[in-house]
């Protein structure tokens, strides 16, 4: 350590200094002006004289005026603080950086708004692909189901945007595997009647991940019909979910349910028929299809209409 550095105890010993620490130490009072070389007097007054006035300028700067007793209990009686002591304390200014602890605690604000506009988006995302949510007290009824399973149909059977970004399953050897991980097991259609549907015009187009109303998991399968085997008929839709018994049903039935508006053509506007089968649900969205349709995709024979 240096003899001019902070820290240095003892008398200064001039001989080790350079001629500027030497002015600095004189303008400090450390030396006296005999200590000094004959070299050195020449500029020492000027040089001095600015260490000094140097030093008095900062010495202004630094110097806090306080404010008159008076004053501060005013304030202090205003404030409700028993002493002008406590009111320093309670008014101290608070910096970030001296108390890291209370700038972390608004951290987490600004990190909650990224998060809430991130749910946002994730949730515009859903509704996209899978239809609007439905929070539900109760087991829903097969007219909700059947509402949100038409609308859904209507948005993919054009095999536009909404079909490509929901079926994410294009074959029925990948519609195999996510079913598997969707539903308890992969429905009977998609391993047992295939070629049957095929014959009867009807070709796997896609499968997806879906919303069914109710707590079961639940997956849509869309048919297209093969124009060489069935020209002009329609798309069909198969929806299918986990069976958690909210639904009570008879297992050796279909119910069908059929639109109510009396405008509307019967033959070629969609209903629903639902069924349950080996702890699955069926909807299946379809226009009035031949009994041997019906067969291939499972559903039983007997047939319970649903107003």
């Amino acid at each position: 350590m240096s003899a001019d550095e902070p820290g240095q105890s003892g008398p200064i010993d001039p001989s080790g200094l350079s001629v500027s620490s030497r002015l600095r130490a004189e303008a400090d009072g450390e030396l006296s002006p005999l200590d000094l070389r004959d070299d050195e007097v020449q500029d020492r007054q000027g040089r001095i004289a600015f260490e000094r006035s140097l030093r008095e300028a900062v010495g202004r700067v630094q110097s806090v005026e306080t404010a008159p007793e008076s004053l501060r209990t005013r304030i202090a009686g205003t404030l409700g603080v028993p002493s002008t002591a406590a009111l320093s304390e309670r008014v101290k200014p608070v910096f970030p950086r001296e108390h890291p602890t209370i700038y972390r605690e608004r951290l987490p604000w600004r990190r909650q708004l990224w998060l809430a506009a991130a749910a946002a988006v994730t949730l515009v995302t859903v509704l996209m692909l899978y239809g609007p949510l439905r929070i539900s007290f109760g087991p829903p009824t097969f007219t909700a189901i059947a509402a949100f399973t038409t609308e859904q149909h209507e948005g993919c059977a054009k095999l536009g945007s909404q079909f490509k970004s929901k079926m994410t399953a294009r074959t029925e050897s990948e519609a195999r595997k996510a079913a598997i991980q969707i539903l308890p097991k992969v429905p009977s259609v998609l391993e047992l009647h295939s070629a049957e549907l095929a014959r009867l015009g009807y070709r796997f187009a896609g499968l997806g991940r879906c919303a069914v109303p109710g707590r079961g998991r639940s997956a849509h399968l869309l048919y297209a019909p093969d124009p060489a085997i069935a020209p002009g008929a329609p798309s069909v839709s198969l929806f299918v979910q986990e069976d958690t018994g909210e639904l009570a049903i008879d297992p050796n039935c279909r119910y069908v349910h059929r639109p109510t508006d009396p405008a509307a053509p019967s033959r070629t506007t969609p209903g629903v028929t639902m069924w349950r089968q080996d702890g699955l649900v069926y909807y299946l969205v379809a226009p009035p299809l031949p009994a041997e349709v019906l067969r291939a995709f499972d559903a039983p024979d007997e047939m319970r209409s649903i107003l």
